[in-house]
């Protein structure tokens, strides 16, 4: 038995109380983002033929619809199974639990982490801009706070970060002239790394996050195990609804 604070920590087949819990919690995660897919946008855009997604959305929030619906995404979808042995052992690392926080997010919250993630693998873009309309466009696109994570304490603890940089393509479309599609891009770069996470950790999970965000699988970069260290390291400093959860 483990120990909390001088209290005992009664052990069972899947680990302690607290490894219970998560392991619990992120069950929980799964069922629900698998039962209730149009929570986010529509799952299956231009699927249901001559019927618009944002009606089938309605259709869903129905009780009548909701189970039918959410079986069709399901089967077309294919996602293949995270049985409860995969789940403890996945969730048994901490990045594995942020790649079944990655796999669960609503989309609003993935693309406030991918905006992080895209800023601190810039910084080094971040730091050598030198007109001050520039660093304002991209510190109004990345977001206050990830700007100043990206210049003043990545820098300093994360620098290797800079490693999983895709390229000028994804920099290029944040700085040109269409603001929306420079917010476009910071997140898809930001999304494409997380994904690689989800998918390091297990491939079910990998297949899950691309089809609930929307991402392409295979264009996920790799991601070594050293830097995925430090993408765990920032995500649980700096987004307080996730640390506690990857522990």
């Amino acid at each position: 038995m483990a120990e909390r604070g001088g209290e005992e920590l009664l052990a069972g087949p899947w680990g302690d109380e607290r490894a219970q819990a998560r392991l619990f919690h992120f069950g929980c995660r799964l069922a629900a983002s698998l039962a209730r897919p149009f929570d986010d946008a529509d799952p299956l855009p231009g699927y249901w033929g001559p019927v618009a997604g944002v009606d089938v959305a309605a259709l869903a929030r129905h009780p009548d619809f909701a189970a039918p619906l959410a079986q069709a995404v399901a089967r077309h979808r294919g996602v293949p199974g995270l049985d409860a042995s995969r789940l403890a052992h996945v969730s048994h690392r901490a990045g594995g639990r942020l790649a079944l926080l990655i796999a669960t997010a609503a989309r609003g919250d993935l693309a406030e982490v991918a905006r992080l993630v895209s800023a601190a693998v810039w910084h080094r873009r971040i730091l050598r801009l030198a007109l001050r309309a520039e660093r304002a466009r991209i510190r109004t696109l990345l977001g206050v706070e990830n700007y100043n994570a990206a210049t003043q304490e990545v820098p300093t603890l994360h620098p290797s970060l800079a490693f999983l940089d895709a390229g000028d393509p994804y920099w290029d479309r944040a700085r040109g002239p269409d603001e929306a599609d420079g917010a476009r891009a910071v997140v898809e770069h930001g999304s494409g790394i997380l994904l690689a996470c989800a998918s390091n950790a297990d491939p079910a999970l990998g297949a899950m996050a691309a089809v609930r965000h929307g991402l392409d699988l295979d264009a996920a970069p790799p991601l070594p195990e050293a830097l995925e260290q430090h993408l765990v390291k920032l995500v649980r400093r700096r987004v307080p609804s996730w640390s506690a959860l990857i522990g």
